[in-house]
């Protein structure tokens, strides 16, 4: 009777370690697209997004347009956070919005944003493993403050619980050939486009997903000095919440 009862808190324990392995987040796809006229909004290819649990899109555009972030599935958005404009007056913002529960997800899925004068970019991300009940939880931004720039960081945020998503962003308005990432432990460039001239902002997007919450502010450098201005901003998504905790029984012999 007594091996009987270790064996069944050994499996109890293991099943609780597997679940919670299972509920870790993980980077499922990305994508990005760029409008070819900047009056016009931006979609992105169709993706696969089965299995996500959390959808976030960056559309980078103009201060003076209009994000009307959409989606092919016709899933809910909420803003994270938008970054200032570049220079404090004009040009580039990057609105980071998301869904924390999709209602649809799958094949064929394809979002889009901006529209008059918004010169827009896109970036989408999904994950799956994210709490599917709790919003965004840390954000900040910034932006590069008159140029010429030559880096420029997100705003610091500490997550306020251990393995969260924390996303980092960056809008340019120059056509910079390409952007580095430092200053941000464990993070990884996951889309970044050049600007493409009068039609639409230049960008990049990376992420890391932590195990044990710490303050990030992370740092953009372009290839080359922005000589119109940038724009940064920084998002944290909890991840699903823990498995109950083991409840312990003292083994008794009958």
């Amino acid at each position: 009777m007594r091996s009987s009862r270790l064996f069944a808190l050994v499996l109890a324990a293991s099943l609780i370690l597997a679940s919670q392995a299972e509920a870790a987040i993980t980077l499922l796809g990305s994508a990005q697209a760029q409008t070819g006229n900047g009056n016009t909004a931006v979609t992105t290819a169709s993706q696969d997004t089965t299995g996500a649990t959390l959808l976030v899109a960056v559309c980078f555009r103009d201060t003076g347009g209009t994000t009307a972030m959409s989606d092919s599935k016709s899933n809910t958005w909420a803003q994270a956070v938008i970054t200032p404009s570049a220079t404090g007056v004009a040009g580039v913002r990057a609105d980071v919005q998301y869904v924390k529960n999709p209602s649809s997800v799958g094949s064929g899925h394809t979002f889009t944003c901006g529209g008059t004068a918004s010169f827009a970019s896109i970036v989408v991300l999904w994950f799956s493993g994210t709490d599917t009940s709790a919003n965004v939880d840390q954000t900040n931004s910034n932006n590069g403050g008159a140029p010429p720039v030559t880096s420029i960081t997100t705003g610091s945020a500490t997550p306020s619980a251990n393995n969260e998503a924390v996303i980092v962003v960056l809008g340019a308005d120059d056509n910079e050939a390409s952007f580095s990432l430092s200053t941000c432990t464990g993070c990884s460039i996951d889309q970044q486009h050049a600007t493409a001239a009068g039609t639409a902002y230049g960008f990049a997007v990376g992420h890391v997903i932590q195990t044990t919450a710490a303050a990030v502010n992370a740092t953009w450098t372009p290839s080359s000095s922005d000589g119109s201005g940038m724009s940064a901003g920084i998002a944290t998504f909890k991840a699903a919440g823990a498995a109950p905790a083991v409840i312990r029984h003292r083994a008794t012999t009958n």
